[in-house]
């Protein structure tokens, strides 16, 4: 085995540890988020429907949250006349 071959087989380790460790992350914010598509909910900027739900961690910490991503709603529960979109953090959501 050449120096190179060496190298190049570490890479490809590396490369598949990152993706098994991606989905275990994924797996595991989906696992502990209590939303879905659909679904209305509140932080402290304002209200959201979700479109899109994705997950990340929390700056500067480990934690892994869900991120839901959709359309703003004005306090009556209608889309705001701008149309306007934006994320939301699950760690930042307010409860009911």
């Amino acid at each position: 085995m050449e120096y190179e071959e060496l190298k190049s087989r570490i890479e490809n380790l590396k490369d598949i540890f990152d993706t098994r460790v991606r989905s275990l992350e994924y797996d595991f914010a989906m696992a502990n988020n209590p939303h879905s598509v659909g679904d209305i909910i509140k932080d402290h900027i304002g209200i959201i429907k979700i479109e899109r739900i994705t997950h990340g961690k929390v700056f500067s910490s480990d934690i892994l949250c869900a991120i839901y991503y959709g359309s703003e709603l004005r306090n009556d529960l209608q889309p705001k006349k701008n149309g306007a979109k934006r994320i939301v953090w699950q760690t930042n959501l307010i409860k009911k």
